[in-house]
């Protein structure tokens, strides 16, 4: 039953497009004793109900448990293969090219050639592509380092990225899409921190911006910078050594 034959049901399911299953029917000589035998019809797939496969189905006798115990060589079981075929009336209709292991072995010798030309172009450009991209992989590591100039030209070399990259992260400069790259940012978290300290330092200094603070400094700008820079432009240690006097 070749409708039933799990071996059809991976056929179908691994080659759907059927381009590289060949069906090969084993055990002819048990077929050609039975009293009905559709074998041939099946094999050459007569029939609409036939199971059919593009590259068809081939018939062979398999060696027996009596030949293997006996030690039957391969020419001579291929001799009895081709005596069963010639002799039975119920293998008698199958074509010649539909029957025998010899020609099995050459017809499957030509679907593999024919598979082997089909794609050996694909492969070809799939190595070369691959090939492609392993020499882009070697040009882009960076250059080995044998000498102990060269390391240190190298650790230099990195170090300035390095700070390049610091310089970038308190500017602002920096943008990434790539996760956890926004806990590395410098300008964001020192604007959070500057903008706690000074929710804690009017909590504990209420009156921090009140007349006293404003004529407190203003005295110590009169005192200390008065004359060297203008009065609206004062520079932070103003302010620094007022929050620590605070």
């Amino acid at each position: 039953d070749f409708g039933n034959a799990e071996v059809i049901k991976m056929a179908h399911k691994y080659d759907p497009e059927g381009k590289r299953t060949l069906g090969v029917v084993t055990k002819c000589d048990d077929a050609s004793r039975a009293e009905v035998c559709d074998v041939v019809d099946k094999a050459l797939m007569r029939r609409q109900s036939d199971v059919r496969l593009k590259l068809g189905f081939h018939c062979v006798v398999n060696r027996s448990q009596k030949n293997i115990e006996e030690g039957l060589a391969r020419q001579d079981l291929w001799e009895k293969e081709q005596r069963i075929f010639e002799a039975s009336e119920k293998l008698r209709g199958l074509p010649k090219e539909n029957w025998g292991t010899l020609r099995l072995m050459e017809k499957i010798a030509r679907i593999q050639e024919g598979r082997v030309d089909e794609c050996l172009p694909k492969i070809k450009e799939a190595v070369r592509a691959k090939l492609g991209e392993l020499r882009d992989q070697l040009r882009a590591l960076p250059a080995q380092v044998e000498t102990e100039a060269d390391q240190h030209r190298l650790f230099n070399a990195v170090l300035h990225q390095v700070l390049q990259d610091l310089q970038r992260r308190v500017r602002a400069e920096f943008v990434s899409s790539t996760p956890g790259d926004e806990e590395l940012t410098i300008a964001p978290r020192v604007a959070s921190m500057v903008q706690e300290f000074r929710k804690r330092l009017h909590d504990g200094n209420p009156e921090w911006l009140g007349n006293e603070m404003l004529s407190e400094v203003n005295a110590t700008v009169q005192k200390f910078m008065h004359g060297y820079t203008v009065d609206n432009l004062i520079g932070p240690q103003v302010f620094i050594s007022l929050i620590k006097r605070v």
